[in-house]
């Protein structure tokens, strides 16, 4: 893994892998909660549910990677590498939805902004990640 592919998966994880976890507490199950109902995503539980799982799977992908990436078939770590970085696209998307939807309070959002600074800055982490992968050519 290149060093522009660890910094990018480094960040992937970090931002995916502890909001994941941090939605067991009261405060952010709330807020994500809060997010779900005022955009009207349907199913509601189900939606909270395949959120909070998605990032955390994704994020728990990342760190996999990150730290056991030469230890894995190289096959297997490729299919893992581009499975975590294209999935990291739809659940960005969908935090660009919520951001975007003026009902939704700016307290129950992420670090209380609305701008999805975040969001976006995790679809260039995984867009580098899948631009970079298999070039010769390393960013640096």
């Amino acid at each position: 893994m290149k060093v522009s592919e660890k910094i990018s998966t480094a960040f992937i994880a970090l931002f995916l892998f502890m909001p994941g976890l941090v939605k067991f507490t009261d405060q952010f199950s709330y807020n994500f909660a809060t997010q779900i109902e005022t955009v009207g995503l349907p199913f509601p539980k189900l939606s909270f549910f395949i959120g909070q799982s998605s990032e955390i799977i994704v994020g728990a992908i990342a760190l996999l990677l990150l730290f056991f990436y030469n230890k894995i078939k190289p096959e297997l770590a490729d299919k893992l590498f581009y499975g975590m970085s294209i999935m990291v696209l739809p659940i960005m998307i969908v935090a660009l939805f919520v951001h975007s939807d003026p009902n939704v309070p700016v307290e129950v959002l992420p670090f209380e902004s609305r701008p999805p600074v975040l969001a976006v800055l995790l679809i260039l982490a995984s867009t580098l990640n899948l631009s970079v992968h298999n070039r010769k050519i390393t960013l640096f």
